[in-house]
């Protein structure tokens, strides 16, 4: 690969690219840079790890973001699949029950990957929910 499509790829799954951001103060938990998590209704990635009050940019939407799931089988997260946020888990999966829904598998990962590239939709759980 050359340096011009490297740079290229990683704009393209920069989560900056395309993302509509807000700021917020950590919760005495903290936050983890990556880890997509609910916050105030509203699924979210932290853009760097915050402990309690320490204020971070945490991306709402995203048009390519790479977030945590569970492991994937081969026919797992298809491009253009829902995926749902598993609060507890801190991590996507396809199963709409319990969960909130958040975006879109944008890239289907290998199999048994943890990872999922995915266009966020955080704002839309407000008003799907559990």
């Amino acid at each position: 690969m050359t340096v011009a499509s490297e740079l290229a790829a990683a704009f393209l799954f920069s989560p900056l690219s395309g993302s509509r951001r807000i700021e917020d103060d950590a919760p005495a938990a903290g936050w983890t840079a990556g880890q997509i998590v609910l916050h105030n209704g509203i699924v979210v990635v932290p853009l760097t790890t915050q402990v309690e009050d320490e204020n971070t940019v945490l991306i709402v939407e995203a048009e390519c973001i790479q977030v945590t799931c569970v492991a994937a089988s081969g026919t797992d997260f298809k491009p253009g699949s829902k995926v749902y946020l598993d609060v507890a888990d801190t991590e996507v999966n396809q199963t709409a029950s319990g969960n909130y829904y958040c975006g879109t598998v944008v890239v289907q990962p290998i199999a048994s990957a943890e990872k999922v590239k995915i266009a966020l939709h955080g704002d839309i759980a407000l008003a799907i929910g559990v």
